[in-house]
Formats: C-alpha cells, sequence, structure tokens
C-alpha cells in the first residue's frame, strides 16, 4: 500500500477520513485506524456529536416543530369544521320541526276560533224544547238553577299537547344532537380543556353537609366518623346515624376539610423535603461523576500530550542523525581532529552507549510517572465509589474529593496524619473491590450449578466459541477458588491466634497456681520440718508440672510455624489472584471494544426475529453489525447507496416508504456496482421480510439463482421480476412479490401494494447494516 493511499484512508465503520492509529487494539486490522467518531466513542462522548451532525439535527427538530405546529391547527381547524357542520345540519332539522310545529300550533287555534264563533251562535238562537228539557235538569226550586256543565272536548288538543312533546323530545334525542356533544368533549379532550369545578358555598348559619345522602336513612351527610373498628361502620354520618350512634368518633365536615388540608400541606412539605433531599444526592453525585470525568480527561490528555511531544523529540533526534555527513572529504581540520580522536579509541561507541544509557534512565522516569498518573486514577475511582455509597446511605461524615488526593500527591505523603487517613480509605476500597469479585464470582458459580443440575449447562454451552470461554472460566474458576481459599485460610489463621491466646492464658493461670503453692511451700518448710515428705512428694508434681508446661511450650512454637507458614502460603495466593484479577480486567475491556449497531426502523422484538431467523439459515452467529449507509444522512439515491455498499457481503436491507410501511430484505451475496445482472444464493439464507405484516418470504430454491438483482442505475433490487425493484430516485419502482421468493404460506390480495402500502416504493427512510457471522 502507498503512502497516498494510507494518507486518504477511510473509516470502515464511520466512513470518515482517518485521523488516528490506535497501537494497542491488536484483535483486527479495522479497530486500529481511528476517525473523529472512533475517538469521540472512545472517550464515551455520548453528548458529543459533529458540528454537521447538530445542524442536521437542529434543522430535523425545528421541522418537527413546524409539523406539529401545523399538525396542530389543522386538528383544530378540522374539528371546529367538523362541530360548524353538526351545527348545521340540527339547524336545518330545528328549522324543519319548529315550522311543522308552528303550522300545526296555527292550525289548532283556527279550529278553536271557529269553534267558539260557532258556540256563540248556537247560544243565541232558542230552540224551546231543548233549552226546556236543558233547564228541567239544572233546576233547584225557588228560581234557583245549578250552573250549566259543558262537557268540553279536550280529545283533539291533548294530541297537539302530545304532538309537541314528543316532536321535542325528538329533538334531543336526535343523533346529530348528541354528536354534536360528543363532538365538543372530544375536542376538550384532545385539547385537554378542563373545567374547574366550582366550589360550594354555604350560608353562615348554614352547617356544612356533602352532596351524598346516607345510603341507609337517605340524610345528608354531616358528620365524618373516624371510629371505624367493626366492618359493618360508615365513614359517613348524618343525624340519624349520630342518634342511632352517639359514642362514635365524630368530627364535622368542615373540621375534616380543614384537617385533610393540613394533611395535604404535610404531605406537600414531605414531598418537597424528600425531593429535595434526592436532588441534593443527585446534584452531589453528579458533581463527584463529572470531577471523575474531568480529571480523567485531563490525566489521559497530558499523558497522549507528553507521550506525543517524546515522540516528535525522538523524531527530530533520528532526522538530525540522518542528516549527518557521511564523508570527510569536505569537513574543516577541527571536524577531522575530533573523527580522528573517535577511531583511535578503543571502544569507539562509547560515549554513543553513554549517551543512550542517559536517555534510558530519563525514559525510565517519565514512564514511572506516567505509571503514576495511572495509579491515581485508580484511586479517584475508588474514592468516586466511596463518596457515591455516603450519598447513597445518607452519611454525613465528611466526603474525600479527587483534589486532596491530587493535592496530596504533591507532598509528602507522611507530612500529617490526614494523608495517612486517605490511604486507609483507600485500602479499604481496595479490600472491597476485592469483596466484589468474590461475591460475584459466587453468585456466577451458583448460576452455574444450578444449570448443571437442570442438566442445561450442556445445551447452553454448545458452539466451539462458547465451550472454549466456558473452558476459560473454568481456568478462572480455579483461581478464584485458590483466592476464596486464601481467604478462609486467613479466617482459619485468625481462629488459631485466638485459641493460641487462649492457651497462653491457662498457662499463666497455671503458673500463678504455681507461684501461690511455692509461696505456701516455703511457708510451710520455715514452720513445720515433719513435712519433708510431704514437701518431696510436691516437688515431683511441681517436675511433672514443668514437664507438661514444656511440652505445652513445644505445641505453641509448633502453632506459631504453622500460622507463619499458612500467612507466607496466603500472601502469594493473594499476590496471584491480584494478578489474575488484573488480567481479566484488561481482557474485560478489550472484549468492550467490540461494537453492535441497532437499526432504528424495526423494533428490538422484530429485530431479533430477522437475526434468529439469519443465524438458522446460515447456521453461523452474528458476532457484530456496522450500520454503513442511513439514507436520510448520506443521501437518498443509488449514487450514495452503492457508495457504501460495494463490494459487501451479508447486508441487511430495510426500508421504510412514506405510507409508513416498513419492510426490506437479507442476503448473503456480494453487491458489486459495475457487475450487472442476477446472483445466485445457493445457500438459500436470502429472504425477504415485512415488520408492518410481521411476514417472512424466503426464497424458493428453484429461483436460488435470482436471489438479488444488481445494476450500477438501480437501488438494492431483489428477485426476477422483480419482487422488489428500488429506482435510482428511491421513489420510483415496483413489486411482484411472489416471483422467487415464496409467499403461498400467507394470503395476500394484492402482491403489488402489499410491501410498500402504495404502488411505487416512495423511500422516506433505507437503513443498511453489514452483519458479521462466524
Amino acid at each position: 500500500m502507498s503512502i497516498i493511499e494510507n494518507v486518504n484512508k477511510i473509516c470502515q465503520t464511520h466512513q470518515f477520513e482517518i485521523l488516528a492509529v490506535d497501537l494497542q487494539a491488536a484483535r483486527e486490522q479495522k479497530q486500529k485506524y481511528l476517525c473523529v467518531k472512533c475517538l469521540i466513542e472512545r472517550i464515551q462522548g455520548n453528548n458529543i456529536v459533529l458540528l454537521s451532525e447538530a445542524i442536521e439535527m437542529i434543522k430535523e427538530m425545528k421541522n418537527q416543530y413546524k409539523d406539529e405546529v401545523e399538525k396542530k391547527n389543522q386538528e383544530t381547524l378540522n374539528s371546529i369544521q367538523n362541530l360548524q357542520s353538526s351545527v348545521l345540519k340540527i339547524n336545518e332539522h330545528f328549522t324543519q320541526v319548529f315550522d311543522k310545529l308552528q303550522y300545526k300550533i296555527n292550525e289548532n287555534i283556527n279550529s278553536n276560533e271557529q269553534h267558539i264563533e260557532q258556540k256563540k251562535s248556537s247560544f243565541d238562537e232558542l230552540n224551546l224544547d231543548k233549552d226546556i228539557e236543558t233547564l228541567s235538569l239544572i233546576y233547584k226550586g225557588n228560581s234557583n238553577c245549578e250552573s250549566i256543565k259543558q262537557e268540553q272536548n279536550l280529545e283533539e288538543f291533548v294530541q297537539m299537547l302530545d304532538k309537541v312533546q314528543s316532536e321535542l323530545s325528538m329533538i334531543s334525542n336526535i343523533k346529530q344532537f348528541s354528536q354534536i356533544f360528543e363532538s365538543i368533549q372530544q375536542i376538550k379532550s384532545k385539547f385537554q380543556i378542563g373545567q374547574n369545578t366550582p366550589k360550594r358555598r354555604f350560608d353562615k348559619h348554614e352547617t356544612p353537609t356533602l352532596k351524598y345522602v346516607c345510603n341507609q336513612h337517605g340524610k345528608k351527610i354531616m358528620m365524618i366518623n373516624l371510629s371505624q373498628n367493626e366492618q359493618d361502620q360508615s365513614g359517613l354520618a348524618c343525624e340519624k346515624c349520630i342518634q342511632q350512634f352517639p359514642k362514635r368518633e365524630y368530627i364535622t365536615v368542615e373540621d375534616a376539610n380543614t384537617k385533610w388540608k393540613e394533611l395535604q400541606g404535610q404531605q406537600k412539605q414531605m414531598i418537597s423535603k424528600y425531593n429535595n433531599n434526592r436532588y441534593s444526592k443527585f446534584n452531589s453525585s453528579i458533581k463527584s461523576i463529572q470531577q471523575l470525568k474531568e480529571i480523567y480527561n485531563q490525566t489521559l490528555t497530558d499523558i497522549i500530550q507528553q507521550l506525543e511531544r517524546q515522540r516528535n523529540m525522538n523524531q527530530n533526534t533520528q532526522n538530525n542523525n540522518s542528516n549527518v555527513v557521511e564523508d570527510i572529504y569536505e569537513l574543516d581540520e577541527q571536524e577531522i581532529l575530533k573523527i580522528v580522536d573517535f577511531l583511535s579509541q578503543k571502544d569507539k561507541n562509547y560515549k554513543l552507549k553513554l549517551e543512550q544509557q542517559e536517555q534510558d534512565q530519563v525514559d525510565l522516569i517519565f514512564y514511572q510517572n506516567q505509571k503514576n498518573h495511572l495509579e491515581n486514577l485508580m484511586k479517584y475511582n475508588l474514592l468516586t465509589k466511596h463518596n457515591l455509597m455516603r450519598i447513597q446511605n445518607q452519611d454525613q461524615c465528611e466526603q474525600y474529593s479527587i483534589t486532596d488526593i491530587i493535592q496530596e500527591n504533591q507532598y509528602d505523603s507522611n507530612s500529617n496524619v490526614q494523608s495517612f487517613l486517605k490511604k486507609f480509605l483507600l485500602l479499604e476500597q481496595y479490600c472491597s473491590l476485592f469483596d466484589d469479585s468474590c461475591n460475584f464470582y459466587k453468585n456466577l458459580q451458583q448460576e452455574i450449578d444450578d444449570l448443571q443440575e437442570k442438566g442445561q449447562l450442556s445445551q447452553l454451552f454448545n458452539a466451539e466459541q462458547q465451550q472454549k470461554q466456558y473452558l476459560s472460566f473454568l481456568e478462572y474458576s480455579k483461581k478464584m477458588k485458590l483466592l476464596i481459599m486464601a481467604e478462609e485460610n486467613q479466617k482459619l489463621v485468625s481462629s488459631l491466634e485466638q485459641e493460641s491466646n487462649q492457651i497462653k492464658q491457662s498457662q499463666q493461670v497455671i503458673q500463678t497456681q504455681l507461684d501461690e503453692s511455692n509461696q505456701k511451700i516455703e511457708t510451710l518448710n520455715s514452720k513445720i520440718e515433719q513435712l519433708d515428705l510431704q514437701i518431696l512428694q510436691y516437688q515431683q508434681d511441681k517436675s511433672q508440672l514443668n514437664e507438661s508446661n514444656q511440652s505445652l511450650n513445644n505445641q505453641i512454637e509448633q502453632l506459631k510455624s504453622q500460622i507463619t507458614k499458612a500467612q507466607q502460603e496466603s500472601t502469594n495466593q493473594l499476590n496471584q489472584k491480584n494478578q489474575e484479577i488484573n488480567q481479566l480486567s484488561s481482557e474485560h475491556k478489550s472484549l468492550q471494544q467490540l461494537i453492535r449497531d441497532q437499526p432504528k426502523l424495526i423494533t428490538p422484538q422484530f429485530y431479533l426475529e430477522v437475526c434468529k431467523l439469519i443465524e438458522e439459515k446460515s447456521k453461523m452467529k452474528i458476532i457484530c453489525s456496522f450500520l454503513i449507509y442511513l439514507g436520510t444522512r448520506d443521501g437518498l439515491n443509488h449514487t450514495k447507496c452503492w457508495s457504501k455498499i460495494n463490494g459487501k457481503y451479508n447486508l441487511l436491507i430495510i426500508y421504510k416508504s412514506k405510507s409508513g410501511n416498513i419492510f426490506g430484505a437479507y442476503t448473503p451475496c456480494q453487491w458489486i456496482e459495475k457487475q450487472n445482472g442476477y446472483v445466485a444464493d445457493d445457500t438459500l439464507s436470502s429472504f425477504l421480510f415485512s415488520q408492518t405484516h410481521n411476514q417472512f418470504f424466503p426464497l424458493k430454491e428453484a429461483n436460488k439463482g435470482n436471489a438479488i438483482y444488481r445494476h450500477q442505475s438501480y437501488g438494492p433490487s431483489f428477485g426476477n421480476g422483480y419482487d422488489i425493484y428500488i429506482g435510482s430516485d428511491f421513489t420510483s419502482g415496483s413489486s411482484a412479490l411472489g416471483t422467487a421468493y415464496q409467499i403461498d404460506q400467507y394470503q395476500i390480495q394484492n402482491t403489488s401494494t402489499h410491501l410498500f402500502g402504495q404502488a411505487t416504493p416512495d423511500l422516506e427512510e433505507c437503513e443498511i447494516l453489514e452483519l458479521i457471522l462466524k
């Protein structure tokens, strides 16, 4: 590869120009070369984006806000127009009904007026026989008569009233009348329009009551029962309930309302105090993490700058040495004399070796300083963990700051007691890290034992890569067991030390008793000479006791030697385990460098189904995935697309049409821009899918020679016919679903619009991921 090609190298993951090289990334060649996006990911800059990306995000944000405003205004306009049409319909209906009622009422009025005129004329006329008969019926004597009872025919009047009432009731029950109220309620709920409930007002002489009535007596609720000891007791009481159960604990509704407000105020204060406390803890945690982040960034930046400075100085020195004139013909006399002096020495390279040794000493000091900086980062980690635990437990003790360690490192560590206390704190955090590692291993071993008892362990680790990882776990398991055993041995040593102390105490008791006996013997010797035999016997006992003490001392010495040996063994094992833990930590960090992009168009659950189908068909595992093309980012046309996928295998392609349908395909075939024509998939791993319909369409065996269609003027297309054809502008195209891919398992009505949701693709987005299988 030429130097020009190296300079113009492009990042395979983000398609940006290479800016840096990672000399420690040895797992894959492509991980050595880093672009600006890779550098952001390495420093975990989740809140850092490129300026161009930020501008695009701002444009997208403004467009979304504009669309939402237009959508809301359009929804408001549509709601008002629908309400207007409903009111107009009701107005027309009301006009027709009221016209009919007015006509009916006028007709009845005219009929009554005619009837009144007829009655007037009939009363004025004299019909002697009929009138005499009527007078005979109402005459009471003495020239007194009852009033004439007029039999009025109200049937027509009642029918008219019923007609009016039925028409008016029909108005309130018509469908349009109910629809307009439903429309108003829908508009209020859609725009979250609420009405505050007016507070009830009471007269100053009126007893405040609830709006509910007693279920038992039907009276207004005026008291609250707070002594609900029985199951059948109610918390609400009317005047009858108070008379029936006078011994219960009652308070007025007004007092209950006051207490309820006080309780709400107390709860608000509790909530406010609790939230302030949580905010304070979160704020303290954020400050600790931000401080850790700043010191990390500053330390790593300083180390990198110092390393680069040394590298550049070394490069300049090398360039200066390369410019030395090798021929002596053009040198002056003084320079030639120096060369003669060099050549006359026995060890002609002595001075150069001496300079290199001095440089090695300087480099040793330099790397020792960098090591100290990295060790300080470990301290900062542990200190931040300690502060977070204090914040969580609401510990009021002093929280140590990272700046304390920085200041401490600038002075003599033996200068004051406070520095020792901080070192004790760091030692405590290191020990807690060891305890966490042991607990994690014990939990993991318990899970492995449970799987082994259920017989699922062999099924879980059946792949070759998984078996290797499991064997690696067994090796680490032996080391962790030795670590735990060392800890248990330490506990055993402690118990032995306790037993040794108990033996020493018993020995002291025996020695005390022996001294007392000697005193008694001396007293008896001075007073009684006749007890010599007893004294001799007692002396024999004393010698036996001394022998037992000697044997006891020998046992104690043996225990001490055993304890010392066990301590040395546990210390050696602990050092070995610490080395193994460091190795595990480095391997864990290297594993974290593997990336796996997730698609945004399809849901995580559907993506899992797609990955599962790919692994079943290919009989391989998906190691990682890379988003190599995004239409809205890279350009939604065939030119931009081919620039990203040319020469790629194992591509997962996802489309989204402007109708909202989401569909796509997977194929292991290689996409080559200049080689137009069909490409065969002998593995039959290719398939189409539709997330909108939750359907998968496998490649027919008879059509495996037409898995994909490559054309430099088309987008990614599939099948002969085509099952999916994407035009150059990603808007035109067509679908003849079922030509090369199987659809008989589904009942599809229209195969040309089933995937797109419309006649042409008219794509809104296209997402292409490159999958790495193994």
